[in-house]
C-alpha cells in the first residue's frame, strides 16, 4: 500500500494533535506509524518545501519519498470542465459580494469582512493551489491513497478516481489497518 500526504496531515492541529501536541514530533510519529504498517509514504517537492517552514523536514529523511508527479500527466476533460463550471459560479457569487460591499461606507472592518467572505467563497472546498494539484497527480500516478484534510483536494481526487483517507481520521485508520 502507498499513500501520498499533503501539508494538512502535518499542519492541521485537528490531525496532528491525535499523535502529539508538538507538530514536528507528531509528524515523525505519523510517518513512523505508516512505516510500522508497511505503508510507503510519498509527497511532492513543493509540499516538502512548504512544510520546511514549520517543521525540520531534514529529520524526516528516509521516512518518506519525495517525488514530483509525471509532467506529462493528464486530467480528464470532464473533471476539468466541472472544475471550471464551479469556478465560474464562485466568481459570479464573489462579484455579487463585492457589489454588496460597494454600497457600504468604506472602513477597515467592512474591507476585512469583504476579504474574509470573498476568500471563503472562492477558495473553500475547491482545489486552489499548484501544490494541491501536484499531490493529486502523484496520487493518481502511483494509484495510491491521498491523505488530506483539504476538502477541495479530496473532492478533486475523488473526481479523478483516486482513493482517499481523511486525515482527521488517520488515528482510526492506524487502529484498523
Amino acid at each position: 500500500m502507498e499513500v501520498v500526504v499533503d501539508t494538512t496531515v502535518f499542519a492541521n492541529p485537528n490531525v496532528y494533535n491525535h499523535f502529539h501536541e508538538d507538530r514536528a514530533e507528531a509528524s515523525k510519529l505519523i510517518l513512523q506509524r505508516f512505516r510500522q504498517k508497511g505503508i510507503a509514504v510519498y509527497t511532492t517537492p513543493m509540499v516538502a518545501k512548504e512544510l520546511s517552514r514549520f517543521i525540520p523536514v531534514d529529520e524526516l529523511e528516509g521516512m518518506w519519498i519525495i517525488k514530483a508527479p509525471d509532467p506529462t500527466a493528464t486530467i480528464p476533460a470532464q473533471v476539468f470542465l466541472d472544475y471550471l463550471t464551479e469556478l465560474r459560479k464562485r466568481f459570479d457569487k464573489g462579484l455579487r459580494i463585492a457589489e454588496e460591499f460597494t454600497r457600504l461606507e468604506p472602513d477597515e472592518s467592512h474591507i476585512r469582512t469583504l476579504r474574509e467572505k470573498y476568500r471563503t467563497l472562492v477558495r473553500s472546498g475547491i482545489l486552489d493551489s499548484p501544490n494541491d494539484l501536484e499531490i493529486i497527480l502523484l496520487t493518481k500516478e502511483l494509484d495510491a491513497f491521498l491523505v488530506s484534510s483539504d476538502i477541495g483536494m479530496l473532492k478533486m481526487a475523488q473526481a479523478m478516481g483516486c482513493k482517499i483517507i481523511r486525515a482527521e481520521n488517520l488515528h482510526h485508520f492506524f487502529q484498523n489497518v
